[in-house]
Order: structure tokens, then sequence, then C-alpha cells
């Protein structure tokens, strides 16, 4: 290619778009025949990057690339940039980022749980349960919801009051990076006893019980079949398509690139209200919900979570038994409980093995007692009980 075929560059980009091929070429020259392997080439060049940039803002950094890698301010970058996940991939994977997670683990985001006007904070891996200095207020509600992504919190709704119930649509998010909660837009409905989940980014609620008052000023529905998502970018709530029934008491979580809803309490249930087995799905790219087969129990108040391969669905009213959603034979199986998993208060999966957190007493109104944490293996169907270091209990 001659400069007479670029007319539209000036020399000086000429130059240098014929210098980028010429070193492109000439590596792939060497490369094939052996001369230089690419992963050594590949090494140099990261260092002489590191030195060159070094050189360009010299400050008074002294550390070698290896310690810099291991700071706690590259990590905490890491995790906020590509989330828990990714991190933990990079902590099998890299040994300098190993070694830098295996000094201070609690970089990881951890499971947050609120009880007792308290927060507290769950890494399953390595096993720890801390007493976090989140501010008391806002935790009182009655069944709000509650998920989380990455290390953000996210609760919304909730009950209060005595003869006559009413709810909230307030919401606020918990920061681990500042340890502070923060108001953030309220929802378009009032709620109480519904679910909140995280999928592509965006926080979805769904169903649950509605305001008194609101019944009777505007006769608008006692248990919601609404869905409203929050989109960060645009700060706002927009309604989505309605559930197939209404719920309230049921869990949700995101399950390969679809919001799962299951279970609960509905007044659409053949013969009255009452407890559900059924499951139903939310493809966001179709804005439609579809039923998926239901559960082999009815449960409501239950837990829900997913890895990449399952989906488990745990206790729940008059239920203290666990089942397995597996989509590739496209049915829920009934797993075997371990008899310290009867009060379980969160559970989540990681490394394809399913992590319980049960404690003494199982009342939401109480503080964490005796906390026990135990892991299941759904390859083998084994329980084992695992190490926890409880730290401000």
């Amino acid at each position: 290619m001659s400069s007479t075929s670029l007319p539209c560059l000036s020399a000086t980009a000429v130059d240098l778009f014929e210098m980028q091929i010429t070193l492109t070429t000439l590596c792939k020259c060497l490369h094939a025949c052996g001369q230089i392997p690419r992963q050594a080439f590949l090494q140099e060049l990261h260092k002489e990057r590191f030195e060159a940039m070094r050189r360009t803002y010299p400050g008074a950094m002294t550390a070698t690339f290896q310690k810099a890698v291991q700071s706690e301010h590259i990590l905490t970058q890491c995790v906020e940039y590509g989330g828990q996940m990714l991190a933990l991939e990079l902590f099998h994977t890299c040994k300098a980022l190993s070694l830098g997670l295996k000094s201070n683990p609690q970089l990881l985001p951890g499971i947050f749980l609120g009880f007792s006007q308290k927060m507290w904070e769950w890494h399953p891996v390595p096993g720890t349960l801390r007493l976090n200095a989140a501010p008391a207020r806002d935790l009182t509600l009655c069944q709000p919801a509650q998920t989380q992504s990455r290390d953000t919190l996210f609760r919304c709704g909730g009950g209060f009051g005595g003869t006559l119930r009413r709810m909230t649509s307030a919401a606020f998010t918990f920061h681990k990076t500042t340890g502070k909660l923060e108001s953030m837009p309220s929802m378009q409905k009032k709620r109480e006893g519904h679910s909140a989940a995280v999928l592509g980014g965006k926080l979805y609620v769904c169903g649950g019980l509605n305001d008194e008052f609101a019944q009777d000023c505007s006769g608008e529905e006692s248990v919601h079949g609404s869905v409203e998502c929050y989109d960060p970018g645009t700060g706002s709530w927009t309604q989505m398509s309605r559930m197939l029934s209404r719920r309230c008491h049921h869990a949700s979580c995101a399950f390969q690139g679809r919001l799962i809803v299951s279970g609960g309490i509905s007044p659409d249930k053949a013969g009255g209200e009452g407890l559900l087995n059924s499951v139903e799905s939310f493809q966001p790219s179709e804005r439609r919900w579809t039923h998926m087969p239901s559960m082999l129990q009815e449960r409501a108040r239950h837990l829900m979570t997913s890895s990449s391969e399952f989906l488990f669905a745990y206790g729940g009213a008059q239920a203290p038994t666990m089942e397995c959603f597996d989509p590739m034979k496209c049915l829920w199986v009934r797993l075997q409980c371990h008899e310290a998993s009867l009060s379980c208060i969160a559970l989540t999966a990681c490394f394809g093995s399913l992590y319980i957190l049960s404690r003494e007493t199982a009342l939401e109104t109480e503080a964490i007692v005796a906390p026990v944490m135990l892991r299941f293996d759904p390859a083998s169907g084994m329980w084992k009980h695992m190490h926890l270091t409880c730290i401000g209990i």
C-alpha cells in the first residue's frame, strides 16, 4: 500500500500507519519461525510499557510491578470494574493477584444481611461474618425487598404501622466503599412482602402487598402483580409487563439472563388465596413473562439463588426442604437437607457449590445467634460444615 492510496491522511499519519503494519508483519514472521515466542514477546512488551509509564510519571513510586499489582488499591479497582466473579477468576489465574487477595480477602464484596437493625457482611469464601458499621436507620421497616449487585445493596419498600397497615415506596442503597445508606428515587408503587433482583445492571421489583390506604382511596389491588425496573443510568423507575400471577412473600433471582419468580401467596390461586408452587420467567429482550415448570413444594417466604448451572429454592412456610431446577432436564429435583440448615437465613452459590448461613433462631427480629455455615455439593449431594470466623458478634 502506497501513500498515494491514503489521500485523507497526513504525511505523519501515513508514516505511523506504515510503521505499525511493518512491525505487525515482522512480529508475525518472528513468531511463525520460532525465533521469538509470542508469550515471551508480550511479557517483554508489557514490562517496557510499564517502565515507560514510570519514566513519564516518575513521582516517588519505588515499588516493583509485582508489588503494585498486590496493592489494595489495584485490587479494589479490579473488583469495582469487573465484579466479584471476574475477581474470583483472577484470584485463581493470576499469582500476584492471588497473593494480594489472600492477604486481604475482605476486598471481595460479601453478602449483605440486615438483622436486628444491624448490617452484616458474609463472605462464604474464605468464611467470615462481620458486623458492619452501617447506620441502624432505614433498617427497621418490616419485610422490605433486598438484593445485591457487586458491592452495592439495594433495599426498597417495606411496611410499618399497627391497626392500619401502611407501606412505603422509599428505596435506599448501601455501598461497601462508603459504608453509608443513601436514598435513591422512590418506587412508583408502595410495597411490602415483595421481591427484588438485579439483572443486566438493572433492579427489578416484583409483586408484594399494597398499601391499605391506597386500596381504600383508589381501589387498587391488594396484592401487586405489577413489576417495575430501576435503571441506574437514567435514575428512574419504569413499569414493566405484569407477572402472570399476583404474588406476595415470594422469591426472585436472576438465572441465565432471565428474571425468575417463584412461589408466594396469591389471590389468583384456583380455589382462593393460598400458597403457590408456580414459577415464571421474564425475558427483558422480549418484555414478557412465561411459565416454567412448577416447584415440587408450595413455598412462601422462602429463599432462592442460582449458580451458572442450577436454580435453588429453600425453605418457606411449612416447607423446610430444598429443591434444585436443572434447565437441561427442565425439572425440579428434591435435595436432602442438613439438620443445621433448617434455620437458614441466607444462601448463595459460589464455585459450583451452595453455601448456607444458619443461626440458632429463625426469628427476623432477633440478632444473629450461634451462626453456622454449611456447604452443599450438588454433584455428590454431600453437606459439609465449614469454618466461620465471626467478627464483631
